[in-house]
């Protein structure tokens, strides 16, 4: 009896294990499935078949821990604002979206980041994700957060426009120690205009 009782109860453990990993994988096919008809039949009509690309990357999101609401997030953020191609972006909003998951902050925040690095200085998709990834790490090696610097430089793509002159490099700094001093890119630029305008009225 004793058994057969224990062989009931792990028939019913097993069982119990089944039925979970089938809920979690028709869950799983049903949101990839959702996401990807918000991508449209249109890219089935023209150029590479995107949906086809996202259904390859569904094992490697899964296994990542990420959403897919991030990735796709993520690619729209590049492809609406930024004018990527999506089969470009669509390895590349993986790599963002892990890469802010690693730093704290927003996918949508590090696709700003690395979409107007690529922009105003002239980078290619690559290098500029790279260098979004770099000033997480300098920021906190200056002991700031990066979550901050991060969501600060997102947020100023006026001011890193105007001020590109200067370098990539050089406006990193400029946002990283303006948020040692507890202010942000946008005060400093405030604070520029207004010794210019001063001195120009001398």
């Amino acid at each position: 009896i004793g058994q057969i009782t224990q062989s009931l109860m792990s028939f019913q453990i097993v069982a119990g294990f089944g039925a979970l990993f089938g809920m979690v994988t028709s869950k799983f096919q049903a949101t990839a499935a959702e996401i990807r008809s918000q991508l449209g039949i249109v890219f089935k009509q023209v150029g590479p078949d995107v949906n086809a690309l996202f259904t390859d990357m569904e094992g490697q999101i899964m296994r990542s821990g990420l959403s897919f609401q991030e990735v796709i997030g993520t690619s729209q953020t590049l492809t609406n604002n930024f004018g990527m191609a999506v089969s470009e972006s669509l390895q590349l909003s993986y790599n963002i979206a892990d890469g802010a998951r690693a730093i704290g902050v927003q996918a949508s925040t590090m696709a700003t980041v690395v979409g107007t690095f690529q922009n105003t200085f002239d980078l290619s998709s690559e290098q500029a994700h790279k260098l979004s990834e770099q000033t997480a790490l300098l920021a906190a090696q200056n002991d700031v957060a990066p979550q901050a610097v991060m969501q600060d430089i997102a947020s100023s793509t006026e001011e890193m426009a105007r001020f590109s002159a200067g370098g990539v490099k050089n406006f990193i700094k400029a946002a990283i120690q303006a948020k040692k001093l507890g202010m942000s890119v946008k005060d400093v630029a405030n604070t520029m205009n207004g010794l210019l305008n001063f001195e120009e009225s001398i």
